[in-house]
């Protein structure tokens, strides 16, 4: 994928995500795991963004555009 290799979430999305893996992806441009965007607002419980792969910017999340995502009992790493 060119972004978002796990995951976008774009155009104005409130979604909650819970118990949920992205891990082993890989983004040619950003946003190896999950790319966040379009001013969107999702809540990830329990999540676990690990091991995925961008290769300019945001290797585990990229967020823009004003987007805000929130994290409760989840875990980002070994990211690149």
């Amino acid at each position: 994928a060119l972004s978002g290799g796990g995951m976008v979430i774009a155009d104005r999305s409130i979604p909650t995500l819970i118990n949920c893996t992205i891990e082993n992806n890989f983004a040619s441009s950003s946003g190896g795991g999950v790319t966040i965007q379009g001013y969107s607002f999702p809540t990830f419980f329990s999540a676990k963004i690990n091991n995925n792969i961008a290769n300019s910017t945001g290797g585990g999340i990229l967020v823009k555009d004003i987007s805000s995502p929130r994290f409760f009992d989840s875990t980002i790493h070994d990211n690149s």
